[in-house]
């Protein structure tokens, strides 16, 4: 299949910033490839009014708010390597481009693994932030 058929979710984050949902990340020739497949489609669309493009794992998720925005785009990407943009170019050694920016956010391999809130600590500290207690107001 090609790229527009694994398009999984397409969500805006905000005015100008596009969520893209592509497959999991497995290393970076084949990440490299489907970005340079989603640069020819968006070279072929409209995208005068979209700024930035973060391709990540759950579009969904990232949208939701703007502190799942900011953890997963610039936790999950690294400037070197996951950078890229339409028509992108260097000159006098400054890289830039004229379309979209283009961040690969997606869980590498050698992430850690995703943090998820335990429940049952949290509501074991719930004593600490009520009225008249060390924490409360944070």
């Amino acid at each position: 299949p090609n790229l527009k058929e694994k398009l999984k979710n397409v969500t805006f984050v905000h005015n100008g910033i596009l969520a893209i949902e592509l497959d999991t990340f497995s290393f970076y020739e084949n990440a490299e490839n489907e970005i340079n497949e989603l640069i020819s489609i968006l070279k072929e669309e409209k995208t005068d009014d979209i700024g930035a493009i973060v391709v990540c794992d759950d579009a969904t998720f990232l949208a939701e708010e703007w502190n799942n925005f900011l953890w997963a785009t610039f936790t999950r990407s690294d400037p070197a390597r996951d950078i890229y943009g339409v028509d992108s170019f260097i000159q006098n050694k400054h890289w830039g481009c004229i379309g979209p920016l283009i961040i690969d956010a997606r869980i590498k391999p050698y992430h850690a693994p995703v943090l998820e809130e335990n429940q049952e600590v949290a509501r074991s500290i719930e004593r600490f932030f009520g009225k008249d207690k060390p924490l409360y107001g944070f």
